[in-house]
């Protein structure tokens, strides 16, 4: 089990830091010369909140035209899902 270690603050690396960082207004980019897991971890600015989009998507049966299915229960799936275009690939 590998015990997580800092290693960056946004705004202080440096040549020696194993990785650079970037803020925009709502995205955060990650360079590294290796890939590993990375986790950030911070706090919201004073007077904000911190969000995360998501997007829900619902799959049902199709409906029949057939009247004597009127009042047929359905199941409907929803899934939550990051607001990426592959997390719905």
């Amino acid at each position: 089990l590998k015990i997580p270690q800092k290693l960056a603050t946004v705004g202080e690396e440096t040549n020696q830091t194993p990785v650079f960082i970037q803020l925009d207004s709502n995205q955060v980019f990650l360079v590294s010369d290796s890939l590993e897991k990375f986790a950030f971890i911070g706090e919201s600015e004073a007077g904000k909140k911190a969000v995360k989009t998501l997007r829900l998507a619902a799959f049902a049966p199709a409906q029949v035209n057939n009247p004597s299915a009127a009042g047929l229960e359905y199941s409907i799936r929803i899934y939550i899902l990051d607001d990426t275009i592959a997390a719905l690939e």
